[in-house]
């Protein structure tokens, strides 16, 4: 059965995270982003469980919302820190265009682009598109073709990170295809650069 995008999960299947290298590679992709978020209203897409960049911002943020697909099926809900929780972007496009919650100035997406099929990149990056403002950016990293074969010998054979988010990986971007990627989004690539050795990329991308 068809299923409409609007309405899926930002992605199909749910990862785990717990593996010994996870702390400190989202330490270094936060680490990546901080400086561009400072007094912005915030998405993390692709946040987890347990909002560990949402959380890491702090007060340095004037709001902060998080979309995963293991939030899917549940009610969009507030923590006690005021983080807003969605399971699928459509959900937070939806208050958005209703009012009830002002537009985004930034998202952040770290290691989440590489989890999604083609078609499902190009209608994420419309909806997001809708849900911030004219200005907004976003700012992420996603890892190069250079790394898929070092990230299955540390996943399958070290088991320093969980194979399933390894395995999950259906698209690994370089510049010229992470640019392709891009045409009639509604977003240009404004500045690339990487980094672990050329294994991985940071990207920010701008609305023309």
């Amino acid at each position: 059965m068809m299923i409409d995008p609007l309405m899926r999960p930002v992605a199909r299947k749910l990862t785990s995270q717990d593996a010994p290298l996870e702390r400190l590679l989202t330490w270094w992709r936060t680490a990546k982003v901080r400086r561009h978020v400072a007094g912005k209203r915030v998405l993390d897409f692709g946040c987890g469980t347990d909002f560990k960049s949402l959380r890491s911002f702090g007060t340095g943020v004037t709001f902060r919302c998080g979309v995963d697909a293991c939030f899917a099926g549940d009610e969009p809900f507030s923590t006690a820190e005021g983080i807003e929780g969605f399971g699928s972007l459509a959900e937070l496009a939806d208050q958005v265009a209703a009012g009830n919650i002002a537009p985004v100035e930034i998202i952040i997406a770290l290691a989440c682009f590489e989890h999604l099929e083609a078609d499902e990149h190009h209608e994420t990056l419309r909806i997001m598109d809708k849900l911030s403002t004219p200005d907004a950016t976003i700012c992420g990293t996603v890892p190069t073709p250079a790394a898929k074969p070092v990230l299955e010998f540390l996943s399958e054979r070290m088991g320093l990170i969980d194979p399933s988010q390894i395995r999950d990986h259906k698209i690994y971007y370089d510049r010229e295809s992470l640019t392709r990627a891009l045409k009639e989004t509604g977003w240009f690539l404004a500045e690339y650069r990487t980094f672990q050795l050329g294994m991985n990329s940071f990207f920010v991308l701008r609305k023309p």
